[in-house]
């Protein structure tokens, strides 16, 4: 009946709504190589909103970035520079413009606070004198930790600071903020404060975190809201507190693992043990099959245990949610494959939640 009378199936059901259409563009990103070729750009909407595309090769665009290396932010600058200057990095490309406008050599990664682990190359940061300014948010301050540990032992320094805030308190989360506060102020001597405070910031190490700059906001009631980071690591691992856990299981990086662990475990609410594991180790700059070995053998030794029994089920939970795994699930070199599980990816699964993934 359809082709006597000369229709398609299509024309028996109302057309699909059109996609929404996009917000104006207002600011538009230039991602070069280190040739200065395009690689591709980031845009800004009007809504807030962003999105990356990439030139099609006749004169148009292609929205993602499938196939195309990730780079640093102005990469092209950044290779010219004076090795000997300070490189800031800051979260976001507009911070990035701001603050190269006051003469000083800046960048950052595509897509936002923790996706620096997606560069292609980073290369261009070794050995030299980095400066990382942190978003003073959640997030910002984990970003920052992470770009310091990758960096840590490459390039030459590694400092992590915030900015404070403005003149008669106004607030200050990232760069341009601290800039608009001081609108009209001369960019000599904008710079020149900036300058001094990242000298006065003591470098980062690994065993004291941001130096205590940076804190680690981890949220929640009774749950050590404005702890800073150290305090959280030292008191994780006192929880753990057995001497043979500082020597069997590297103890700064399993401290580490530990507090990441416990701050998804608690943005999440009811973290999935195995997921918080897989999660933690790209995180910690050591992969997943090394987290999964170092929580297979807490389990062989009682650890896990040990903090339920002493501490209490509830404790232990506020600790990481250890929903009960068998090791053999831990000691698989690759990751489940969860991805068709709701359409999301095992990372965005634990992730998402916590307004990181």
């Amino acid at each position: 009946m359809v082709k006597a009378l000369e229709l398609e199936w299509r024309d028996l059901f109302p057309p699909r709504p059109r996609s929404r259409e996009r917000s104006p563009i207002i600011a538009v990103y230039q991602y070069l190589d280190a040739l200065g070729e395009l690689l591709f750009e980031v845009v800004r909407f009007a809504d807030g909103g962003f999105a990356q595309r990439r030139p099609d090769g006749q004169g148009g665009w292609i929205w993602g970035l499938d196939g195309v290396p990730r780079v640093l932010y102005r990469l092209p600058e950044l290779l010219a520079a004076d090795p000997a200057a300070l490189v800031w990095i800051v979260e976001g490309e507009k911070d990035v413009d701001n603050v190269c406008n006051l003469g000083l050599v800046a960048t950052c990664n595509p897509g936002g606070a923790l996706k620096w682990g997606l560069l292609a190359d980073d290369t261009a940061l070794e050995g030299r004198n980095v400066v990382i300014v942190a978003d003073k948010d959640q997030q910002g301050r984990m970003h920052a930790e992470d770009v310091a540990q990758r960096l840590h032992g490459r390039a030459l320094s590694v400092k992590v600071m915030e900015l404070p805030d403005g003149a008669n308190g106004c607030a200050v989360k990232d760069a341009s903020d601290w800039l608009d506060a001081y609108n009209g102020t001369p960019a000599d001597a904008l710079r020149a404060a900036l300058v001094a405070m990242a000298e006065g910031a003591p470098e980062w190490l690994p065993d004291r975190g941001a130096g205590g700059q940076t804190r680690l906001y981890v949220g929640g009631k009774k749950r050590g809201e404005g702890e800073d980071f150290l305090a959280t690591v030292e008191r994780l691992a006192d929880r753990w507190g057995t001497p043979e856990a500082a020597q069997r299981y590297e103890c700064e990086a399993m401290r580490r693992l530990a507090a990441i662990l416990w701050v998804l475990a608690v943005l999440r609410g009811k973290q999935p043990f195995w997921l918080s594991v897989w999660d933690a180790g790209p995180l910690c700059g050591r992969g997943r099959t090394w987290a999964a070995r170092v929580f297979k053998q807490f389990m062989e030794d009682g650890l896990i245990r040990r903090v339920r029994k002493n501490r209490g089920r509830k404790e232990a939970r506020r600790f990481v949610w250890a929903a009960p795994v068998a090791p053999e699930k831990c000691e698989k070199d690759a990751a489940p494959d969860h991805s068709q599980r709701k359409g999301q990816s095992v990372r965005s699964l634990s992730l998402s939640a916590a307004g990181v993934g």
